[in-house]
C-alpha cells in the first residue's frame, strides 16, 4: 500500500514538474500600434507607423508585471499612458523611458518593431494594393509577423505555440485578426503561431510595455528610416541603449524601396483575397 501511495505521488511531482515547465515556456506577444491616424501621412505623428512589442514566456510576463507599478511608483503614476509623458520636462521622460526600458529587456526574449513610411505607401501602393492591405497598418502587420517568427528561429526558442494579443481598434481588430489567421494558414509551416485576441492596455499592464515601446521608436522611426534610406548606421543614444534596438529589439523598416518589394510579392503570388 505504501508503495503505491509512493509511486501515485512520484507520478504526481513529476505531472506537476512537466505541467510547470510547460507553462513556464509557453509563449505570448504584446503589441500596440502608433501613427495610424491618418493613411496618407500628412497629418502630424502619421508620417511612419509603428507595430512594435515583446516576446515573453509566461513566467518573465508575470516577474514584470510584479516589477512594473513598483517602477512606475517613483514617478508618481500607477499606468503608463506614453502620450501623457510627453508632456513632462525632457529630462523626466527620459529617465521613465531608460528605467521602463531596462526592465523590460531584462524580462522578455526580445521586442519588435515595424515602421513604415506611410507617405511612400500613399503614393506608391497601386489601387489593387491597397485593395488588398487598405490602410499602411496591415503593411506594418505582416512584416511584424514574420519578424517574431524569425526571432524565435535564430534565437533558437524552444518551440510552443505563440498567442498574440494586440491594442484593441475597432477601425483594424476585425482584419487583422483576418489577416494573423491567413498568415497561419499559408505561411507558418512550423506551426509557430497560435490565436489572436485584443486588448486595452488599463486592463493589460503588458499592453502599457508594448506602448513603451511602439510610442518610443514611432517618435524616431521618421530619422532612421531617412538614416536607413542614405545606407547609415541610425544613431543611438541613452534610450536605444536600454531598449537594444538592432539586438534586444528586431526592426524591419521599409521606405519606398522596401515597400516595392511588398507590391512585387504580392503580384507574385498572385494573392486574390477577398474581403
Amino acid at each position: 500500500m505504501g508503495t503505491c501511495n509512493e509511486f501515485d505521488r512520484r507520478a504526481f511531482v513529476d505531472f506537476a514538474t512537466v505541467l510547470k515547465s510547460r507553462l513556464f515556456m509557453a509563449l505570448s506577444v504584446y503589441a500596440d500600434e502608433s501613427g495610424t491616424h491618418d493613411k496618407t501621412g500628412t497629418q502630424p505623428g502619421s508620417q511612419t507607423l509603428c507595430i512594435a512589442g515583446y516576446l515573453a514566456t509566461t513566467d518573465q510576463w508575470a516577474t514584470l508585471y510584479d516589477k512594473w507599478q513598483p517602477a512606475l511608483k517613483p514617478f508618481g503614476i500607477s499606468k503608463l499612458h506614453m502620450r501623457e509623458i510627453y508632456d513632462w520636462p525632457k529630462e523626466d521622460q527620459s529617465k521613465i523611458v531608460r528605467t521602463l526600458a531596462s526592465l523590460v529587456r531584462e524580462h522578455t526574449l526580445f521586442g519588435v518593431v515595424a515602421a513604415i513610411s506611410v507617405k511612400d505607401y500613399d503614393k506608391l501602393f497601386p489601387a489593387d494594393a491597397k485593395n488588398l492591405l487598405p490602410h499602411p497598418y496591415y503593411v506594418a502587420f505582416l512584416p511584424f509577423i514574420s519578424l517574431v517568427l524569425e526571432g524565435v528561429r535564430e534565437r533558437r526558442v524552444p518551440h510552443e505555440r505563440i498567442s498574440f494579443v494586440l491594442g484593441h481598434s475597432t477601425e483594424f481588430s476585425n482584419f487583422a485578426k483576418k489577416l494573423f489567421y491567413l498568415v497561419k494558414e499559408r505561411e507558418d509551416k512550423e506551426h509557430w503561431l497560435g490565436d489572436v485576441g485584443f486588448g486595452s492596455p488599463d486592463e493589460h499592464i503588458e499592453l502599457q510595455v508594448a506602448d513603451l515601446l511602439v510610442q518610443t521608436t514611432r517618435r524616431k522611426s521618421y530619422y532612421m528610416l531617412q538614416e536607413f534610406t542614405a545606407k547609415r548606421r541610425p544613431k543611438t543614444n541613452a534610450q536605444d541603449r536600454a531598449f537594444g534596438l538592432g539586438k534586444h529589439v528586431l526592426l524591419t523598416l521599409d521606405d519606398a524601396a522596401g515597400l516595392q518589394k511588398k507590391i512585387k510579392a504580392v503580384e507574385t503570388l498572385g494573392l486574390e483575397w477577398k474581403w
